[in-house]
């Protein structure tokens, strides 16, 4: 993970796999805000002001298609939680 300063944003550098870098591709937006969050981070960059709305979306992309009527992980579920946890990486570790 690299930081970089633009102007007043900090940009987050990501490392993704393939597949995970697929899975970001489908996941539906609601608007233009949104897409261009997910294009970003299917580039395997994101902005530190971002990660709250990614993880938020995310975690309603493994809720609605992620889980088993068990309320287990089903295999999708366990990718998007693996891409979660790199999203949320930057902030856990304070920026590093």
């Amino acid at each position: 993970m690299v930081n970089q300063c633009l102007g007043n944003e900090m940009i987050i550098k990501l490392s993704l796999t393939q597949r995970q870098i697929e899975i970001v591709r489908q996941i539906k937006f609601r608007n233009k805000r949104e897409k261009i969050m997910l294009d970003r981070l299917a580039c395997c960059e994101v902005l530190a002001e971002d990660i709250d709305e990614l993880v938020n979306m995310l975690g309603a992309e493994f809720m609605r298609h992620g889980l088993l009527p068990s309320w287990e992980p089903n295999k999708y579920g366990l990718e998007v939680e693996g891409i979660l946890d790199i999203v949320n990486r930057p902030r856990v570790e304070g920026w590093a």
